[in-house]
């Protein structure tokens, strides 16, 4: 299940109009049982109660099992946001061939401190939707970590830039959004760097100062 799909399920799911079918449910059994006299009145008020407290079960569980798959999307870690490296996206590039789709885009990173950074190792793609940061899940993603891709350990000195390429084919056809690029080690430092997915495919960023150290 995406992350947009496990949204939308667990906000019906959690609408509060479940809970009022289970009173409304409950009431119902109570009345039937006291109306002993009246069979046919009395059948349908259980049948319905009944089937009110399922439904309201049913929902309860799909709320858990949504929550459960939203929790997957969820980052591990959110850093305080500071500014020692610049990052924009310098260019993006998509081929489609027959066999074949090549999608990546380079991003550069410029060290604005006065010490040496070293930072990579792995990256992801995360998407922001009503505010909030989801991890974006790659295809054939690994069990053990599959949201992380492996990539290289890059060493920037003062006033140094380099130039890193992100694969986004693993990712299929991105919708239009905003999403960033998260490159870390093992979760201590971490880079962020921004940019909107527009509805023509141009991929369009600001110059941003998007480091966090942990």
């Amino acid at each position: 299940m995406d992350i947009r799909t496990a949204l939308f399920w667990n906000h019906i799911f959690g609408s509060p109009v479940w809970a009022l079918l289970m009173m409304i449910g409950l009431s119902a059994i109570i009345v039937g049982i006291i109306l002993r006299k009246h069979k046919k009145v009395r059948n349908v008020l259980l049948i319905s109660g009944f089937l009110s407290v399922v439904l309201f079960v049913l929902s309860c569980v799909g709320s858990i099992y949504t929550y459960v798959e939203i929790s997957r999307y969820r980052p591990e870690d959110e850093y305080e946001t500071t500014k020692p490296i610049e990052s924009k996206i310098i260019d993006h590039v998509y081929l489609g061939y027959p066999d074949e789709e090549i999608n990546y885009c380079t991003v550069r990173y410029t060290n604005n401190t006065d010490e040496e950074i070293n930072f990579g190792g792995r990256y992801k793609l995360e998407i922001e939707i009503d505010g909030r940061w989801f991890d974006v899940e790659p295809e054939d993603a690994p069990v053990t970590d599959p949201m992380w891709v492996e990539t290289n350990v890059f060493i920037l000195q003062p006033g140094e830039t380099s130039e890193i390429e992100f694969n986004l084919t693993p990712y299929a056809d991105l919708e239009p959004a905003r999403y960033r690029f998260v490159i870390s080690d093992d979760g201590h430092f971490c880079c962020y760097s921004e940019f909107e997915l527009t509805e023509s495919g141009d991929y369009l960023n600001e110059v941003r100062y998007v480091e966090g150290n942990g």
